[in-house]
């Protein structure tokens, strides 16, 4: 058996604890290296005992969170109600949880929002254009097509009008809730934001939008929709346009009103 007791940024305790078996994964699961005295968390070295990162933080901070900006801060310093599995990000330990208020499975602001859209990032203070496209598939529930989640993946392009830079990346999210559901949705989208980067476009958002039919079919129903974001840790807004098609049935118009969580790659 094996017994591990921590002090809060992940030093053991000695002689208090005890390991019959070997076992690399220690403070909050994580790969210890008992050679040099480290965690490794993909993206870079972590130090309990100087409770501090060893190289630098690829992600860059949110102006609205000063510790954010701290390049080898563990945790923000709170390692009691946060963790940092790869090296990048603090997360909520619990988490949240998302919800959709409308038709799951429709097509309102997918390239961006499920995928990234409204996530929460530093305030920009650019206008940003970006396009993009998703596909997402729902979750269903019954056979009355009851939509229990969605999950979306795609990548957007973006150009910010005060650098005259473009960006660009992929995009991973989901969401949550009870709506009528659409069994496969793929979109291109067109949204502005005050994002500065893709980087601002990562983190919990919130949005309201809603879908209309303009092509109906057994098989496929061409929508088109809009859409607002706002990321809740943020002042990053974004606005999108959608249009694209959904196979399987469809109650066609629909409005909905979501929390949901987005994580991107920048490339």
């Amino acid at each position: 058996m094996n017994c591990y007791t921590y002090r809060p940024f992940g030093a053991f305790y000695d002689g208090e604890c005890v390991e019959t078996v070997e076992n690399p994964f220690c403070f909050t699961g994580q790969w210890y290296d008992d050679e040099i005295g480290q965690y490794y968390l993909r993206a870079r070295q972590y130090d309990p005992i100087m409770m501090r990162f060893t190289s630098r933080d690829p992600v860059r901070g949110k102006l609205q969170e000063p510790l954010t900006l701290h390049k080898y801060l563990y945790c923000q310093n709170n390692p009691v109600n946060y963790i940092d599995p790869d090296g990048r990000v603090a997360l909520v330990i619990g988490g949240s949880i998302s919800f959709n208020s409308g038709e799951a499975g429709s097509v309102i602001g997918n390239a961006m929002t499920v995928g990234g859209n409204m996530l929460g990032g530093a305030k920009g203070s650019a206008l940003s254009v970006c396009m993009g496209a998703m596909a997402r598939s729902a979750i269903l529930t019954n056979a009355a097509n009851i939509t229990g989640g969605t999950f979306g993946f795609g990548s957007v392009v973006g150009y910010n009008l005060k650098d005259h830079k473009f960006f660009g990346g992929s995009m991973l999210g989901g969401a949550a809730g009870v709506g009528l559901g659409i069994n496969f949705t793929a979109t291109a989208d067109f949204a502005v934001s005050n994002a500065n980067s893709l980087d601002d476009l990562r983190g919990g958002f919130m949005e309201v939008g809603g879908t209309v039919p303009f092509a109906n079919s057994i098989f496929l129903n061409g929508v088109i929709g809009g859409s607002i974001s706002k990321g809740l840790n943020s002042d990053i807004y974004l606005a999108t346009i959608s249009i694209g098609g959904s196979a399987g049935m469809s109650a066609g118009t629909e409005a909905h009103a979501y929390v949901g969580y987005s994580e991107v790659w920048e490339w």
